[in-house]
């Protein structure tokens, strides 16, 4: 009988079963010790219902890359382990279609952790290369570069991305065009680390500021601008790349104000480079590690042609000490 009823109306029924196989599965689950269980235990609850005292950890997808960098191949999906965990998953393909759907509808946000396979000794076999994004198509996106979480030092380590062009890329071809949001989140064994490291070679403009600092405040008009009637805690940088601050807390805060610049200086490339793939793109994050913890949390937005930050959004310690800065 089930079966001779209308596609529309079977589809109906299978996702709302889907939904409460989802809520039967997360009301059972408590936190869990695993992080890969915990992530799994967050996904099903769902992101808003996070504690604020929980830190929230995306579902995980490891991406691999060949070594000409032309094909990418999904290693690990946690995405589908959420989908393979509802008991009609298995029924039929009418039925696991549901129970990817209902999960699509839970998960908003994923980690891409992106590798490349530059082992000499082992064959790379890329017959199951990506082809197309994949489901989920998520608003958020974690974006975790592998290089300096590496246990060896740097110089052993694949390399990272190339450029933001090279990070807009990756994310679009894995997720699609409908992100909105890229939090980055690399680690670094200190906080010695210059800017590069952290990110990706510097375009020409990114560096020609970059290893500037002014002077005095004359000088900083050249960069700042510190005649702006706002908010204290409001700064934002436009395409030109002027940081427009109120002037007394330029002159209180002056070398956090130059970190902060840096900073922007690196998301305004991803900005550029997003624009033909990835036209939604609104919000940037950094939320950057190393061995022991988190040490810097920034998170801009990108509205009236400019890129915003607000001071009360940063921390725990959001400026980082370059190697050349004494």
């Amino acid at each position: 009988m089930f079966a001779r009823l209308p596609r529309e109306l079977r589809d109906m029924i299978w996702f709302e079963a889907a939904a409460i196989q989802l809520q039967e599965i997360a009301d059972g689950v408590t936190k869990c010790s695993s992080p890969g269980a915990e992530r799994q235990r967050q996904a099903l609850v769902g992101y808003d219902d996070i504690p604020s005292h929980t830190e929230k950890d995306a579902l995980r997808v490891y991406v691999q890359r060949s070594r000409n960098g032309d094909k990418l191949r999904i290693s690990v999906n946690e995405f589908q382990t959420l989908v393979n965990r509802l008991p009609m998953a298995t029924v039929c393909t009418e039925a696991r279609s549901a129970a990817l759907e209902a999960c699509r509808a839970k998960v908003q946000m994923m980690n891409i952790i992106y590798s490349i396979e530059i082992t000499p000794e082992v064959t790379e076999d890329f017959s199951d290369s990506l082809q197309k994004p994949i489901s989920p198509q998520p608003t958020t996106v974690v974006v975790t570069n592998m290089i300096m979480a590496h246990p060896q030092p740097p110089e052993h380590c694949p390399p990272g991305f190339d450029s933001a062009e090279h990070v807009v890329d990756i994310v679009s071809r894995v997720f699609g065009s409908g992100v909105t949001r890229i939090t980055l989140n690399p680690w670094a064994h200190s906080h010695h680390e210059d800017l590069e490291s952290i990110y990706w070679p510097h375009t020409e403009k990114t560096r020609s500021l970059e290893r500037w600092r002014p002077t005095s405040t004359y000088d900083a008009d050249r960069i700042y601008d510190l005649d702006v009637e706002q908010p204290p805690t409001i700064a934002y940088m436009t395409p030109d790349r002027h940081l427009h601050i109120q002037h007394t807390y330029y002159t209180e805060w002056e070398y956090d104000v130059d970190m902060l610049c840096y900073h922007l200086l690196k998301f305004y490339e991803i900005l550029d480079a997003s624009k033909p793939k990835l036209p939604r793109l609104q919000n940037i994050s950094l939320e950057h590690y190393e061995d022991g913890g988190v040490h810097m949390s920034i998170m801009a937005t990108y509205r009236d042609g400019a890129l915003r930050i607000d001071w009360d959004d940063l921390g725990p310690s959001y400026f980082y000490n370059f190697g050349y800065v004494y």
